[in-house]
């Protein structure tokens, strides 16, 4: 899958989380022709124990940083409730959790270098994993790259980016990182498909 296509299936499928009923159907038909022709990579059926960040590694997958991602970063979900939603969507289960809130949150995609889910009516997260190219950061050849979409209503919804190193410390500058990831990041910052989301939604 193209680059653009696959970052636009994820922000509309974060987008598809949020918003009313109506909204959500004309965002899946636009998933839906995005999806026609490309297919994303599903993730591996390894049981991971444990992510060991003790030397320089540069293979991670997303479900193995998102396992230890802090719970203050993402205050809906417990390790417990971000454990169970690898392991439903590991076996082809609907990966729907209760809530630290009581409310559902849903994991809706997972590939070995990001995945989406769907926090709440009015909030998603997409997480993504760059490579770095230059100096390790905190001992890993990795970044994290959140993008958080809030707002409940098509003039409302609004995306913010953050980066983290694999040891979840949040990051100021960016390292070096390949040509290609520096575009993808470029792309994500111009909030195309964001604002391509808002237009559909607002017609």
């Amino acid at each position: 899958m193209c680059m653009t296509s696959r970052l636009q299936v994820l922000l509309l499928a974060a987008a598809l989380s949020t918003g009313t009923a109506a909204g959500r159907t004309a965002l899946a038909d636009s998933l839906a022709s995005t999806l026609q022709n490309h297919s994303l990579v599903t993730a591996d059926d390894d049981d991971v124990v444990c992510v060991e960040l003790d030397s320089v590694m540069s293979g991670f997958t997303a479900a193995e940083i998102f396992k230890t991602m802090p719970d203050s970063l993402l205050p809906y979900l417990t390790r417990n409730n971000r454990l169970d939603m690898i392991d439903f969507i590991d076996s082809g289960m609907k990966a729907e959790v209760t809530n630290a809130l009581d409310g559902k949150s849903e994991m809706t995609s997972l590939a070995p270098d990001s995945l989406t889910i769907r926090l709440s009516e009015a909030s998603a997260l997409v997480m993504f994993l760059f490579q770095v190219e230059g100096e390790p950061v905190d001992g890993c050849r990795q970044i994290v790259c959140l993008v958080n979409t809030l707002g409940s209503h098509p003039d409302e919804v609004e995306s913010t980016l953050s980066f983290y190193s694999a040891r979840w410390n949040l990051l100021e500058n960016l390292p070096k990182l390949s040509e290609a990831d520096n575009r993808r990041i470029m792309y994500l910052k111009k909030s195309t498909i964001v604002n391509c989301i808002t237009e559909k939604l607002n017609k």
